[in-house]
C-alpha cells in the first residue's frame, strides 16, 4: 500500500484531484528495489508544486526477533546513483519531502506503523494553511488505518496470545508458574473477553 504506486486506482485518484499534472514512476532504479516518484500537486492560490523523490525500503530483524520494514523517502537530488536529466519542470515550483515509515510486525496479522515526514513547499505559509495541510496528511494516515482495520476483539486476542508466548520464551517456568499462564490463557480466551468479577 505504501510502496506500490503503479495502480489504476491511484492513477485515477491523481487525475480526479490534480487533473493532468505530472505523475511519473520509475521502478527498480539502477537495478535496485528503489524507485523515482515525480508528482505534481495543486495548491489553492499557490503555484503548482512538483515533488521529485527517491524511495526505497529495507527489511530489518529486531532484537526480539520480530520483522520490521523501513521505507525511506528523500528528494531526488540526494540520490547518489543515476542522474535523471531532462526532467520537465516548466509551470511548477519544486518542493521537497523527506520521510520514514517504520512498519513493525507484532503478530501474524497485526503491525504497527510509525510515520515521520516533513514537507517543504519553499515558501512561508500562514499557520492556518499549515494546519490545513497537516490535516490532509492525517486524513491519509486515517484512511490507511480504516482500510486495514480488523475486529478489535480478534486483534486483542491475538496480541494476548503473542504476549503470553513471548513471556514464556524469556524464562523457564516451573509447574506452578505454568499453571498461572494456563489460567490466564483460559481467562483471556473466553469469548466475551475482559476481566470477570470474583465474588468474595
Amino acid at each position: 500500500e505504501l510502496f506500490e504506486l503503479v495502480t489504476f486506482r491511484r492513477h485515477r485518484q491523481h487525475q480526479k484531484k490534480e487533473g493532468n499534472l505530472v505523475r511519473t514512476i520509475v521502478k527498480n532504479v539502477d537495478g535496485t528495489r528503489s524507485m523515482l516518484y515525480r508528482v505534481g500537486l495543486k495548491f489553492t492560490a499557490l503555484d503548482n508544486r512538483l515533488f521529485e523523490n527517491w524511495c526505497t525500503w529495507k527489511k530489518k530483524k529486531l532484537s526480539d526477533g520480530q520483522a520490521s520494514y523501513v521505507v525511506g523517502i528523500v528528494p531526488l537530488k540526494d540520490y547518489t546513483g543515476t542522474r535523471f536529466s531532462n526532467l520537465e519542470r516548466k509551470g511548477f515550483k519544486l518542493a521537497e519531502t523527506t520521510g520514514t515509515y517504520i512498519i513493525t510486525s507484532i503478530a501474524s496479522n497485526i503491525c504497527k506503523v510509525t510515520r515521520i515526514q516533513s514537507v517543504d513547499l519553499k515558501l512561508h505559509l500562514p499557520d492556518a494553511l499549515l494546519e490545513t495541510l497537516a490535516k490532509s496528511q492525517l486524513e491519509e494516515a486515517n484512511r490507511l488505518q480504516e482500510k486495514f482495520r480488523r475486529n478489535g476483539k480478534k486483534v486483542d486476542q491475538e496480541l494476548r496470545e503473542v504476549l503470553v508466548q513471548r513471556m514464556k520464551r524469556e524464562v523457564v517456568l516451573d509447574e506452578d508458574q505454568n499453571k498461572v499462564f494456563i489460567d490466564l490463557e483460559d481467562l483471556f480466551g473466553r469469548e466475551k473477553g475482559g476481566w470477570d468479577k470474583f465474588e468474595s
